[in-house]
């Protein structure tokens, strides 16, 4: 999949990351088919659809969003992508995961950011944690656990990259995340695991392309 990059870098190999996700992405799944998608890419070790957040595990058979929804990790209001309709961003499987609804809620369009969990208010459903809300200089952010903060990073770096057009006057920096040092910490603080990298091989089965940054954390 990668051999055409051999010897890029810089913005050489972004030109040619952009092209590569965009050219492989062949076939795009509507919006509604994510309720069942979902519930075969996110699956955890034991096969039951694992939710992002809070890794709560559930058969992930659809209830019309009261156990579980479709959560745009960029968020929809902050994005190009408004209409469900559309197809393309609105509903990549690579960037929509399945949430707990309350913390879905919980999450809403609020800013990524890093700061002392302890001064944050828990987001939590039915005691399960899905991070914490922070707010600070008069904006309100949302810290997600440890074990998802790579994979938040990822998504949104393979975003950028594959809707860099799209996406050019909806900055992901400050309106989405914090900042870009941040994002790359988190990538570093929580790599690849085994549950990503399935739900990766799932989406290239159904849309043709690839988290290159789930591949390739370096």
């Amino acid at each position: 999949y990668y051999e055409g990059l051999r010897g890029k870098w810089g913005p050489e190999l972004e030109d040619a990351l952009k092209t590569l996700t965009e050219e492989t992405h062949t076939y795009y799944p509507t919006y509604d088919a994510l309720k069942t998608h979902l519930k075969f890419s996110d699956t955890s070790d034991s096969g039951k659809m694992q939710t992002f957040y809070a890794h709560a595990e559930f058969t992930g058979d659809w209830d019309n969003g009261k156990t579980w929804n479709r959560e745009h990790v960029w968020a929809q209001s902050l994005s190009w992508f408004d209409d469900k309709k559309s197809e393309k961003a609105y509903s990549d499987l690579h960037h929509i995961r399945p949430t707990i609804s309350g913390i879905n809620s919980g999450v809403s369009n609020h800013t990524f950011g890093d700061f002392d969990e302890t001064k944050g208010e828990k987001i939590e459903s039915n005691g399960e944690l899905g991070g914490y809300k922070v707010k600070n200089d008069g904006k309100t952010y949302f810290e997600p656990l440890r074990h998802s903060k790579g994979d938040v990073a990822r998504i949104l770096f393979y975003m950028i990259i594959r809707y860099d057009t799209e996406c050019a006057n909806y900055p992901l920096i400050p309106q989405v995340a914090q900042s870009m040092e941040m994002l790359i910490a988190w990538h570093e603080l929580d790599p690849v695991d085994n549950y990503e990298m399935r739900i990766n091989n799932y989406t290239a089965s159904v849309q043709g392309n690839r988290n290159p940054f789930i591949d390739h954390p370096e």
